[in-house]
């Protein structure tokens, strides 16, 4: 039942036999992992504790708690945890790999590379000291040094192919498009395919890396090859298929996942490949009445879902496509990426027609953090917020909204703001914003991929995406679509300001502003209203990572250790989430203490 993700009739099973068998732990144990798997995070940490109490020696009690406690955001709970099973079982790597990661999936270099040290040395037969220590370096563009970690793991472990694939990636790892090196990558991965015949995974991202290099006819013969290497290998014959796809092969494509689905029938990918290469030949009806079969076979998968819901998308029925989309984000918690193509629907049908309850909704305040469910308390305090952009990768908090599940929909939430252009847009209360004669639409192959519409004020602002690419609508209908989309945006953030049910963020990268500065934005907001301004700069000797300042009526300064974009333009591998999430918890409890 819980593999079917029938959740409560699980949980009714799995407590009547406890009520029959009250002191079977197995029990016990099925009902935590229970509560995980349906993302009832507060309730899997307490049936965690409650079996370390009876079975303090039991150590998956102890790293499935901390998992838990991780993924609900309780990172300092799961540090003490697994500090805790450290101590307990010196001899188990478990706890040690878990609290090395943690540091790691939380973007904390010092933190990471320390633990990922002592790893090493009290684990050298374990891989994952040597595989996160050079993850870390990578993570910080200190390639050279991640180079030598990976050349010692290869020697250290011979058998293991990870170590030659994660080399073979770092030339492509520097963060400008100029700086990649692009051919020594594929001579490295071309040792790999020597070195590791056997090896599935080596192959799947040779295909997809000689995709991204521009060279699909290598792509697909190497997939070709590779299938006929591994003819048992469901994932090298759905790549073959997706390479026609790619090519715009709809034939073609459609006879090879044909091919996947009669070789493969107890996989999805051959059903889903197949409706969506349909769909491409405006063959809908067949394509829909597949996928409706596809689920009902496999219900646990969550990939004929999200086809379904995107065949909608493909079809411009934005509203359909909302139902689907939010069904697929209800079924499949865990699938972040659902909540952001909901979002993009909900943005679509928005555009199509702004009049709509779909649209109207973004006008409702978001509800208040759940003090008991805290996974969910932090999608609901991400969406206390609002970006007012910023310079120097302005979509950064949009991003980390996105991150906590939050997706709130903003004018400036992915907006490239300048300081004078935000300050003097504020004052003449937008004026212009949105009109043709100050829009430009054009399209951005962001990161060398898809062609996306974006579009920039002619002025000097607000650059920003539009998450709509050149294949799914002409560029006459995207412009009167964007026209409707930063009007109504526009008249959203103008509420929004003269409620003042928002906290609102702006922060630049190149620079702090001064104090004379931050008093003008916040002038500038508060002739809307009784507005709250949270200004955030780089952190000082006075005011270390997550300090929050009230100081003034409805003006806060946090102070953060770093931005994903340096003062000195140096990218960062991943961004500062949980340095944003510090930030934003202590600026919620001023505004909260504030408004009582």
């Amino acid at each position: 039942m819980r593999e079917l993700r029938r959740f409560e009739e699980a949980e009714a099973a799995t407590q009547a036999a406890l009520a029959r068998f009250p002191d079977d732990i197995g029990l016990r144990i099925d009902l935590a992992r229970l509560a995980q798997a349906a993302r009832d995070l507060p309730a899997a940490i307490d049936r965690w504790a409650a079996i370390r109490a009876m079975r303090p020696d039991m150590l998956e009690a102890w790293v499935q708690a901390a998992r838990a406690m991780q993924e609900s955001w309780r990172h300092e709970e799961a540090d003490a945890l697994l500090c805790d099973a450290m101590l307990r079982f010196p001899d188990a790597p478990e706890p040690a790999v878990q609290y090395a990661w943690m540091a790691f999936d939380v973007n904390r270099w010092d933190d990471a590379e320390l633990r990922f040290r002592h790893l090493r040395e009290r684990f050298p037969a374990l891989s994952d000291g040597w595989q996160g220590g050079s993850a870390v370096l990578r993570n910080q563009f200190k390639l050279d040094e991640a180079a030598a970690m990976l050349e010692d793991g290869m020697e250290r472990f011979p058998d293991l192919p990870q170590f030659m694939l994660e080399y073979a990636r770092l030339p492509i790892a520097r963060p400008f498009a100029a700086e990649k090196d692009w051919p020594e990558t594929l001579r490295r991965l071309a040792r790999v395919h020597e070195r590791f015949p056997e090896f599935e995974t080596g192959f799947i991202e040779g295909v997809r890396l000689l995709q991204q290099y521009g060279e699909p006819d290598r792509a697909e013969a190497l997939a070709q090859s590779a299938g006929q290497r591994l003819p048992n290998s469901y994932a090298l014959a759905i790549q073959y298929a997706e390479a026609a796809e790619t090519r715009a092969d709809w034939p073609a494509a459609i006879t090879r996942y044909t091919t996947v689905k009669e070789r493969f029938p107890d996989q999805p990918g051959g059903d889903v490949g197949l409706a969506r290469t349909l769909s491409r030949e405006s063959r809908f009806d067949e394509a829909d009445t597949l996928l409706l079969n596809t689920m009902e076979r496999f219900p646990a998968h969550p990939s004929p879902f999200a086809e379904y819901a995107d065949l909608a998308m493909r079809r411009e029925n934005w509203a359909e496509a909302l139902k689907r989309w939010t069904a697929a984000v209800d079924r499949f918690p865990n699938e972040r990426e659902y909540a952001h193509r909901k979002y993009e629907a909900q943005m679509r049908l928005a555009d199509a027609d702004p009049a709509s309850s779909a649209a109207m909704s973004f006008l409702v305040p978001a509800p208040m953090p759940d003090p008991d469910a805290t996974d969910r308390q932090v999608s609901a305090l991400a969406m206390q917020f609002e970006s007012l952009g910023g310079r120097g990768l302005g979509c950064e908090f949009g991003i980390f909204q996105r991150d906590c599940g939050a997706e709130p929909l903003g004018l400036l939430r992915w907006a490239d703001m300048p300081y004078d252009m935000l300050v003097e847009t504020l004052r003449n209360r937008f004026a212009g914003v949105g009109t043709e004669e100050y829009t430009e639409l054009f399209l951005n192959a962001i990161g060398g991929g898809r062609g996306e519409y974006c579009t920039r004020d002619l002025r000097g602002m607000m650059f920003q995406r539009s998450f709509v690419y050149e294949d799914q609508t002409t560029r006459d209908k995207m412009l009167v679509s964007v026209i409707k989309r930063l009007q109504f945006l526009t008249r959203k953030l103008i509420a929004d300001l003269e409620e003042g049910t928002k906290i609102f963020v702006f922060r630049l990268t190149d620079r702090n502003l001064t104090d004379d500065e931050i008093a003008d934005l916040h002038a500038a907001m508060r002739a809307y209203g009784d507005n709250w301004l949270l200004y955030v700069r780089y952190e000082d000797a006075d005011h270390p990572n997550g300090t929050v300042e009230l100081v003034a009526p409805g003006l806060m300064i946090g102070y953060m250790d770093r931005f994903k974009l340096s003062a000195t333009n140096q990218l960062s591998a991943a961004p500062p989430t949980a340095s944003w999430l510090t930030v934003c918890r202590n600026a919620y409890a001023i505004w909260k203490g504030g408004d009582a």
